[in-house]
């Protein structure tokens, strides 16, 4: 998101600024967050599928790989279509990227010998978090908006603060 944002040539205020509204959004207003969610990611899926499907025609790249393409659309299509009961899809997908990505830090702090009880207790709320969220998504999936949110705004005040202490 961090990295979407940047590319408009915005400063770190306005970046900032941004995410912290994003995330007061994402507190105040799960439900209403969950609820145009999927045609929003479903929309963007799509768009994403077509532009790089048309680079592999129009401009004959070799970056674009014309499978993600396909996956991207066909995931976006089915998620814009379903509406809101894709908070199903949604949320098993999330829990899945969630659970692979825990992993994969986890293989780096073993291999690195670099683990503690601060990250291992992390890896814990996070894997029962995804597990939860698959459990029922519909019940899990408003509350893991708003943990979304609280964490981009922590995110946002850490970056502020360092900044601040930099100064």
């Amino acid at each position: 998101m961090k990295k979407f944002l940047h590319s408009f040539n915005l400063n770190k205020d306005h970046v900032a600024l941004i995410y912290a509204l994003l995330a007061a959004i994402l507190l105040a207003v799960p439900e209403r967050v969950a609820s145009v969610l999927p045609q929003i990611i479903g929309v963007v899926m799509l768009a994403y599928a077509l532009i790089n499907l048309l680079m592999v025609i129009f401009i004959n790249t070799s970056e674009t790989e014309i499978g993600d393409s396909v996956l991207s659309g066909a995931v976006g299509l089915v998620v814009f279509l379903q509406g809101e009961s894709a908070i199903v899809t949604i949320g098993v997908i999330w829990a899945v990227l969630s659970l692979s990505e825990t992993a994969e830090e986890m293989n780096v702090t073993f291999r690195d010998k670099s683990y503690n009880a601060a990250n291992m207790a992390g890896y814990l709320v996070t894997i029962v978090l995804a597990v939860l969220l698959m459990f029922d998504p519909f019940e899990h999936f408003h509350m893991h908006i708003r943990i979304l949110g609280a964490e981009m705004l922590f995110s946002v005040l850490m970056r502020r603060l360092r900044l601040f202490r930099t100064k």
